[in-house]
C-alpha cells in the first residue's frame, strides 16, 4: 500500500508541475468532446491505422469514434466560435483512446497547450521553449525539431499518384532508406529531386548549408528560413531533422517531437497546423503540444 500511495502522489506532482509550467505562461485550460466523426477525422489521420481507432455508434447510426487526439477537437469546437484576429492560449489535460490489437482498447492521459490566432514564428518558439521547460524535467532528453515544407516542397515537383507520395512520406516516417530508395527508381524524377529526398535519412549531422546546396522551391526557402531563425533565436539544447514527420497529417509547418534517450518512443510532440481549421471552414492559425503523460512518469522515474 505504501508504494501504491507514494506512486499516486509522484503521479499528482508531476501532472501538477507540467500543468503549472503551460498555465504560468497564461493558458486556460479547458476541455472537449470525447467523440468526433469518423469520415472528418480520417481527412487527416495520416499514418493512424483505422484499426486503431475506438469506434462507437452513435443514436442516429453514424460511425464517431473516441478522440485519438485532442488538437483535432479543440479546432473543431472553436471553429464556429472563433473570430480573427482573436489570439487565444489554451490548454487541457485529459485522455485519448487507441484500439491496441493486442491489448484491445487503451486509454492515454495527455497534457498539452495550444497557441490559436497567431501566425508569428514567436508563437512557435513559445510552444517550443514550453516543451522545452517539461523535458527538463527529466534528464537525458531532447527536442528534436523539423519543417514539413521542407519535404512538402520535394513532393511538389514530383508527378505521380498521390498515394506514391503517401507512400514516400512513410518510408521517411519509418526512417527506412532502402525502402525510400526503392521506391524512388520506380519514378521519372530529376537527379537533383532524388538525391535531396535521399539525403534527408543519409545525414546524420545537421547543417543549413547542406540543405540550402541546389534546387529550391518557395516551400524549401521558408523552412530553411524558420529552421534558420530558431537556430539564431532560440538559445535551448534542441536538435534540428528535416526528415521528422507525425503520426497525424495535419502539420504544416514547424513540428517537433522530445525524447528521453531511455525511451523508444516520443514523449512529446507538437507543431504548427494552420491548415487543419479548413475542414471546418474556417481560418485559424494554430501551433501547440502535446505531453504523453505515461511516457513522461516512466522518464521521471528512470531518472
Amino acid at each position: 500500500m505504501e508504494y501504491y500511495l507514494k506512486n499516486l502522489r509522484k503521479r499528482s506532482q508531476t501532472r501538477e508541475a507540467v500543468q503549472a509550467i503551460i498555465k504560468n505562461s497564461g493558458y486556460l485550460m479547458m476541455e472537449t468532446s470525447y467523440f468526433e466523426p469518423y469520415d472528418t477525422f480520417s481527412k487527416c489521420s495520416g499514418r493512424t491505422p483505422k484499426e486503431k481507432t475506438v469506434k462507437v455508434i452513435n443514436n442516429l447510426g453514424e460511425i464517431e469514434i473516441l478522440r485519438p487526439d485532442i488538437t483535432f477537437n479543440i479546432i473543431q469546437e472553436l471553429s464556429s466560435l472563433y473570430e480573427a484576429p482573436k489570439q487565444l492560449k489554451l490548454c487541457y489535460d485529459s485522455t485519448v483512446f487507441e484500439n491496441d490489437l493486442v491489448e484491445g482498447i487503451k486509454e492515454k492521459r495527455q497534457i498539452g497547450a495550444e497557441y490559436l490566432g497567431n501566425l508569428s514564428i514567436e508563437a512557435d518558439m513559445e510552444i517550443i521553449r514550453l516543451s522545452c521547460q517539461v523535458l527538463k524535467m527529466t534528464q537525458d532528453s531532447v527536442l528534436v525539431i523539423g519543417h514539413t515544407k521542407y519535404l512538402e516542397g520535394l513532393l511538389k515537383e514530383i508527378e505521380c499518384e498521390e498515394t506514391f507520395k503517401l507512400d514516400i512520406k512513410e518510408a521517411i516516417y519509418k526512417k527506412q532508406p532502402l525502402l525510400l530508395e526503392r521506391l524512388l527508381t520506380t519514378l521519372n524524377i530529376r537527379t537533383e529531386i532524388k538525391e535531396k529526398l535521399l539525403m534527408l535519412l543519409a545525414v546524420e549531422n545537421f547543417d543549413l548549408n547542406t540543405y540550402g546546396r541546389g534546387f529550391m522551391n518557395g516551400e524549401m526557402r521558408i523552412a530553411l528560413s524558420e529552421i534558420g531563425f530558431l537556430i539564431d533565436n532560440l538559445n535551448q539544447p534542441v536538435e534540428f531533422d528535416l526528415s521528422l514527420l507525425s503520426q497525424f497529417d495535419y502539420y504544416d509547418g514547424i513540428i517537433f517531437k522530445g525524447y528521453n534517450k531511455g525511451l523508444n518512443m516520443p514523449i512529446i510532440r507538437g507543431g504548427r497546423y494552420d491548415q487543419l481549421s479548413g475542414l471546418f471552414n474556417k481560418s485559424i492559425p494554430a501551433v501547440g503540444f502535446s505531453v504523453e503523460f505515461e511516457g513522461l512518469m516512466r522518464s521521471v522515474e528512470n531518472d
